[in-house]
């Protein structure tokens, strides 16, 4: 990239920096969980259509918008996310959440607003673009929803040559970013288990076979499985959220049921520990005179850096003041973005927010959680020149 457009995309993230924060508190105050971001889409569509830049709202509420440059070239997706948690704002800042049991502790209204702020950009610097830009608004990422119909209308739109997004995190201090090649993000598989046993009354256990006993025996053990089973030294967790069985202290119940997560980074690792897990509550349900089944309703897959996006990444990184590359450890955390990566080449990049002299400590999904605004300006700053520089490069 020439001198002269670096600079002029520096000084366009300064000049829409407050514009940038004013959005970001707008959506932080007004907060809504998946697939009920009425207002914040709409919020996104008004902006859009003050730029002057077409978008089509798809049947879930994402917003995607076009930004097409004089010359044929190249298509570049570049994704944000803007659904909130339900988690009570417990912050005394003048933009906390004014939605009671919601706000956004995760940083999505962050994505939201920097993504607003790169079209802005992005519309000045249209006659310098080679080709196109799509911005997708993505709702429903908390609950790994949104990516199919996304899927569904790039494959209609004839698809993108690469994707990119940043998420801003909490482990990082502001002005570091991580761009990594291969898994960054864990997959994460929904595991349900149910075991049937024979109900009966609570003084004659004898005559029954109470599920409850070899369910717990069974959930015990499972957080041995990708260790001992599997790799020791390849990152994975197996998790129980949920337990339920019967209806009363003095009846034995015919069923108990657990759910959880199996969260992994490769393939490989997935099939083993689902195996394992399968062959564990098998057996184990087995030797109480019970029955166990095991099944993994849904999930996505892991979120995987392309080494030619990383590199790219990584070459425009220092072309931004104020932001220093580091190294960052693998996620266990899960992102339905993998999907989108899964289908097209790109990365997911890392921005540091913590500030400790702002007290901005709390980690994601933390009911304190907040982030130190300055990041956004170099954020807009280094996904605009990624899109700028991606489409210009000789083919």
């Amino acid at each position: 990239m020439n001198e002269i457009l670096n600079a002029r995309i520096k000084k366009l993230a300064h000049d829409n920096e407050e514009y940038v924060i004013a959005l970001r508190r707008e959506f932080h105050m007004n907060p809504e969980p998946a697939y009920e971001e009425e207002r914040t889409s709409g919020v996104i569509q008004y902006e859009l259509k003050k730029m002057g830049i077409a978008y089509e709202v798809l049947e879930d509420r994402t917003v995607i918008g076009v930004i097409k440059g004089n010359q044929g070239g190249k298509t570049i997706a570049i994704r944000g996310d803007i659904d909130a948690l339900r988690i009570q704002d417990e912050k005394s800042a003048p933009y906390k959440s004014q939605n009671a049991g919601i706000m956004h502790a995760c940083g999505h209204d962050a994505h939201g607003a920097m993504l607003l702020g790169i079209a802005k950009m992005l519309v000045e610097l249209k006659k310098d673009l080679k080709g196109t830009v799509k911005l997708i608004f993505q709702v429903a990422e908390e609950v790994s929803g949104g990516y199919k119909t996304i899927l569904e209308y790039l494959e209609k739109t004839g698809g993108v040559d690469r994707v990119i997004a940043t998420h801003l995190w909490a482990g990082l201090d502001t002005g570091m970013i991580s761009i990594e090649s291969g898994p960054v993000m864990a997959g994460n598989h929904h595991l349900h288990i149910e075991v049937t046993g024979c109900g009966g009354h609570a003084s004659r256990p004898d005559q029954a076979i109470n599920p409850i006993f070899p369910l717990c025996d069974i959930i015990m053990k499972l957080p041995y499985v990708p260790q001992y089973f599997h790799n020791a030294l390849e990152a994975s967790v197996v998790s129980i959220g949920t337990v339920h069985a019967g209806t009363t202290f003095n009846i034995i119940p015919d069923k108990a049921k657990a759910s959880g997560g199996v969260r992994f980074f490769t393939t490989e690792a997935k099939e083993a520990i689902q195996g394992y897990i399968c062959n564990l509550a098998e057996h184990i349900a087995k030797a109480y005179g019970a029955e166990a089944k095991v099944s993994f309703p849904n999930g996505i897959e892991p979120v995987v850096n392309d080494e030619t996006s990383v590199k790219l990444a990584r070459e425009v990184v220092h072309a931004v003041e104020g932001l220093r590359l580091v190294p960052y450890e693998q996620i266990c955390a899960s992102d339905c973005y993998g999907m989108i990566l899964r289908k097209y080449p790109g990365c997911y990049c890392f921005m540091g927010i913590r500030n400790e002299e702002k007290g901005i400590i709390y980690p994601q999904h933390h009911a304190k959680y907040d982030i130190d605004e300055s990041v956004m300006r170099l954020n807009c700053e280094f996904m605009c020149k990624y899109a700028v520089e991606y489409l210009t490069e000789q083919e």
